[in-house]
């Protein structure tokens, strides 16, 4: 059969492969530890940036949902401080009326006032001149000229014996 050294060489040969054989089944297994790992990386990677992509979502939601509600309060506030100012425009516009009635009311006394002093004055100014005998004479109520005269002589009389104040 074969020689003792054939057979060594064979063996010896055997053993080589075997060695290659192992070192490349332990490259593979590296090359497949690699392989996952660089998955997973790839993968967490991923999922990283897709968590990234939902957060920046979300919070983009959320950011337009409060501009949303900030816009909403703007606008309720805008109308609350408009129906603030017609409200109180309406009660100052009530209170400038009773105002303008008040005064309107005073002057109205007031003008009473002077009226019946006016009444007196005449009333005393025609006394006077019944007093002095100088009536009118026209019933109608008109008076000539001397007349008037007369009667305006006698009023700048009667009213500086007034005393002042």
């Amino acid at each position: 059969m074969l020689s003792d050294a054939v057979m060594r060489k064979l063996k010896h040969k055997n053993v080589q492969l075997d060695e290659e054989l192992r070192e490349k089944k332990r490259q593979m297994e590296d090359i497949v530890r690699n392989v996952t790992s660089w998955k997973k990386s790839i993968k967490d990677r991923q999922t990283t940036k897709l968590q990234q992509l939902e957060m920046a979502l979300k919070s983009k939601v959320h950011q337009e949902r409060e501009r949303g509600l900030r816009h909403k309060m703007r606008l309720i506030r805008s109308v609350a401080k408009r129906y603030r100012m017609l409200s109180k425009m309406a009660c100052l516009h009530h209170w400038h009326q009773r105002v303008q009635i008040a005064k309107a009311k005073g002057q109205k006394a007031d003008a009473e006032g002077r009226f019946s002093s006016s009444e007196q004055m005449v009333a005393f100014l025609k006394e006077q001149l019944a007093a002095t005998g100088k009536a009118h004479a026209d019933p109608e109520g008109h008076a000539s000229a001397a007349e008037l005269h007369k009667v305006n002589c006698l009023l700048i009389g009667l009213l500086s014996q007034i005393p002042p104040g």
